[in-house]
């Protein structure tokens, strides 16, 4: 039986996951001679999210993902996709989901559709329209008889996310599924993920764009050196600790007033030009409008501040920002 979590809670203004468990791993664990790629990893991915899988370079995701799959064995414990355990119900369990890992395998000298028919052929039980729809799904159609050879980085990502999607699986699991696209393609692929999620799909996405992930997804798990750093929201992630930001004239001033308050101390100037990042008299953005306007500084705009996924990742992994991979 697949696990449910019934009656989602609210806690901190987020609501809690509901329904099916699609994938989850229990205190997985690889080892390769003396280094732990993936150390007792513990996730939980439910139906219809787009959860994200983020960590810098060698922190262990695609063993994670290769394990996943049944490509690689854990040298301990596992990983269970639909409620079964894949290193024993693999055949079972794999029909229903679709990957992309890394760069895909494609016959450069085929054209999109017959690679697209090649790997239906083994598959088995893959209609000519159901073809047609994942070229349309991931805007192929116009090049569909043009040889791979000839295609892109970006169209050959889409190409390899249309074979995952040829048998309509549950659960798609994707690496790098954004690599070589452009900010067109980026966003088409974004759309493309937020409407097999609306139909009950589960995405479990890597990536190392960290914006991308921001908009995309309703999940992260942020792994380092192969352990779980953090498995949150993303809106848990990014919200502000209680912080606004404000936007105004003469911002090296207003700050050094904010900070002769005991409010106020931490007070910094913001990223751009007139904005300052302060905490507010009583935790209100208006009890501090009233106190920078009493001051003779008028706000042209008072926020709430957020953070940018990318500054959390940076330190909860402790990454420059060359490790962002």
């Amino acid at each position: 039986m697949v696990e449910k979590v019934l009656n989602p809670t609210t806690t901190g203004g987020a609501t809690t996951r509901s329904g099916e468990i699609v994938l989850r791993t229990r205190n997985l664990s690889k080892q390769y001679g003396q280094r732990r790629a993936v150390d007792n990893l513990n996730l939980e991915v439910h139906r219809g999210e787009i959860c994200g899988f983020l960590g810098p370079n060698g922190a262990g995701k695609t063993t994670t993902i290769r394990m996943a799959l049944g490509l690689i064995t854990p040298t301990s414990g596992s990983v269970e996709i639909l409620g079964q355990d894949v290193a024993t119900n693999k055949s079972r369990i794999l029909p229903r989901v679709g990957a992309l890992i890394e760069t895909p395998a494609l016959y450069l000298y085929m054209t999109g559709r017959d690679n697209l028919r090649a790997v239906s052929s083994v598959l088995g039980g893959v209609s000519k329209e159901r073809i047609e729809t994942v070229l349309g799904m991931v805007g192929l159609q116009a090049r569909q008889k043009d040889r791979v050879r000839t295609y892109s980085l970006g169209m050959k990502q889409r190409l390899g996310v249309a074979i995952a999607l040829l048998q309509d699986p549950d659960v798609l699991i994707l690496d790098e599924p954004a690599n070589g696209l452009d900010p067109a393609g980026i966003v088409e692929m974004r759309d493309l993920l937020h409407r097999l999620a609306a139909e009950g799909k589960t995405v479990f996405v890597s990536s190392h764009l960290l914006t991308e992930v921001q908009q995309l997804c309703t999940r992260v798990a942020i792994v380092n050196l192969g352990k779980l750093v953090t498995e949150s929201t993303v809106e848990d992630l990014v919200k502000g600790q209680g912080e606004f930001m404000v936007t105004l004239d003469r911002s090296q001033e207003a700050l050094a007033l904010l900070r002769t308050q005991a409010w106020g101390k931490t007070a910094r100037l913001g990223t751009h030009n007139n904005t300052l990042l302060t905490s507010a008299p009583e935790g209100r953005g208006r009890t501090l409008n009233l106190f920078l306007v009493n001051a003779g500084f008028v706000p042209d705009a008072i926020t709430p501040a957020v953070q940018d996924l990318e500054e959390v990742f940076l330190r909860l992994t402790n990454t420059g920002p060359g490790g962002v991979q």
